[in-house]
């Protein structure tokens, strides 16, 4: 169980593009700082783009390639991978995203649960301050294009620090580190090119073309053929926010993508995001019992009342599992 939540929990994490040790300048007045994060988010969601970008997580490095086209209807995207393991994934213009050639399309994530981090920032960033510090750093060259540091830094141990480096021009965001709580990267993507248009060309339009029909069958079995795992009179909440973390989403039957439902929740800090997952516990073998880490991502489990509570996210073991503690019974549906 474990490691299926982990592995659907790395495929979207790996979306969120939905991104040395050098003397760093703090920036004037916070306005400064917000509209650059403006710039980003516009750039994320109006901006056409191709490329190829390094990707490197727990010591592995993947070249992967990405095309990006944005419509009136919304927008869609297809990432392949150029080394290791043939897969793509494909995102479609109502968010859902699917694991690709690995036998049926698997879908990994629904509805556009991974809002692109410079969009969440951006509608963030008040509430952001309470807990980060951001700051203007050198200028840099990413893919050829003059770029912009930014660093985001936690005011405490229970998130991870960013370094963002935004194009000048545009606002794109072309790379980016994520920093565990010893100042370690545990996660880096960086463009090796990049084309960039406000128009998508019939190329790009061409290259995120996918067979709806495949998709939609693909979305039927995964959703509608889920088979229900949790008792519709047990809802599941979180006590309190812990650690300025708040609920984000919730859902008291998600599919994990092998026709088999859970009770789901999330919740944000409105940067760093964590997934809860919640099914009947078989054994105390079945399921995560304590912490575990995987590079940037950190996972905690425990049962209660014989259900299995999974949580995963991109934050510090002891995060998840104070989060992971919080969690407790409710008669009253979260939808």
């Amino acid at each position: 169980m474990i490691k299926r939540n982990i592995q659907t929990a790395v495929a979207i994490i790996f979306l969120f593009l939905s991104f040395l040790l050098v003397p760093i300048a703090h920036a004037g007045p916070s306005g400064d700082i917000k509209l650059w994060f403006e710039r980003m988010a516009h750039a994320s969601t109006e901006l056409s783009y191709k490329g190829r970008f390094v990707y490197n997580r727990d010591g592995e490095t993947s070249l992967m390639e990405i095309v990006h086209v944005v419509g009136d209807k919304g927008s869609r995207e297809r990432i392949v991978s150029l080394s290791g393991k043939d897969q793509e994934l494909i995102r479609d213009q109502q968010g859902n995203v699917f694991l690709m050639n690995i036998g049926s399309p698997l879908l990994v994530d629904k509805d556009g649960r991974d809002i692109p981090l410079a969009v969440r920032i951006n509608a963030n960033f008040e509430r952001l301050s309470e807990n980060y510090e951001f700051e203007l750093a050198e200028k840099d060259r990413v893919a050829g294009y003059e770029s912009q540091v930014i660093t985001i830094l936690p005011k405490d141990k229970h998130r991870y620090s960013y370094r963002l480096w935004v194009d000048l021009k545009t606002g794109f965001l072309s790379r980016s580190q994520l920093l565990n709580e010893n100042g370690e990267v545990v996660e880096h993507i960086m463009f090796s090119d990049i084309e960039l248009m406000a128009e998508p060309s019939e190329e790009l339009l061409d290259a995120v073309l996918y067979d709806t029909d495949l998709i939609a069958k693909s979305r039927s079995a995964v959703i509608d053929k889920a088979v229900s795992s949790v008792d519709s009179e047990i809802f599941w909440n979180i006590s309190g926010s812990p650690l300025g973390f708040w609920r984000a989403q919730s859902q008291d039957e998600v599919s994990l993508g092998d026709k088999k439902s859970v009770a789901y929740l999330m919740v944000t800090d409105g940067l760093a995001s964590v997934s809860i997952y919640i099914e009947p516990s078989k054994s105390k073998s079945d399921g995560l019992i304590g912490a575990s880490r995987v590079g940037a991502l950190s996972a905690y489990g425990r049962v209660i009342d014989g259900y299995q509570i999974t949580v995963v996210g991109e934050v510090p073991p002891l995060t998840v599992k104070e989060i992971g503690d919080a969690v407790i019974q409710t008669r009253m549906s979260q939808r």
